[in-house]
């Protein structure tokens, strides 16, 4: 009965590390495949201030710094951003998205320059490729989080506990085996015994 229950859980725990390994394979392709898109974004987020901070520069230098910092201040509004998960693999992926802002622009468009719209639009892009690459980031971090708590589970698996019970599997057999042979060795011995009670 030990052996058996003892061979049920190395099959369960073998099962296990099987497809533990598949998940960590699967997450660790997912991470490197993040890793690339991360690359690319950074250069994205890179480009997009640049030219933010370009079209800035060409409005101040048309309308004054002061007015640009003015229309800026009265063009502020409360902007969020709004979290959604999704899960892949067992891991909880953020989905970040910008609020949309309200009322667009809200400084008036009389005594303004298309820079300045130009500027908006410009900083709105940027703003757009950070909450990307935010998101790509987090959910980086998370994977590789789980890659090392599954990694621990199928070293673990296969460095410990299928091996114990490999072990155990063997011990069991061998004193079943010792008990065969001591039972083979006492009906032998019984049957010498009577066969001389009988002759004697």
């Amino acid at each position: 009965m030990e052996l058996l229950a003892t061979k049920k859980r190395r099959a369960l725990a073998e099962k296990g590390h099987k497809l533990l390994t598949e998940k960590r394979d699967s997450l660790i392709s997912h991470f490197f495949s993040l890793l690339d898109e991360r690359k690319i974004l950074r250069a994205e987020v890179k480009k997009a201030i640049n030219e933010a901070y370009s079209a800035l520069f060409k409005a101040e230098l048309v309308m004054g710094r002061e007015r640009v910092v003015d229309y800026a201040r009265i063009s502020q509004g409360d902007r969020g951003v709004k979290v959604v998960y999704d899960t892949v693999m067992g891991v909880k992926i953020p989905k970040i998205s910008l609020d949309s802002g309200g009322e667009g622009i809200r400084y008036p468009f009389i005594g303004t320059s298309a820079l300045l719209d130009k500027t908006l639009e410009r900083f709105e892009v940027a703003l757009e490729k950070i909450v990307k690459l935010a998101q790509v980031e987090d959910s980086l971090r998370r994977i590789a989080l789980e890659i090392e708590s599954v990694k621990r589970r199928v070293n673990a698996l296969e460095h410990i506990i299928i091996p114990s019970l490999i072990k155990a599997e063997k011990y069991i057999e061998l004193r079943l085996d010792e008990a065969e042979r001591e039972d083979f060795f006492r009906r032998k011995r019984m049957k010498q015994l009577m066969a001389r009670k009988e002759g004697g």
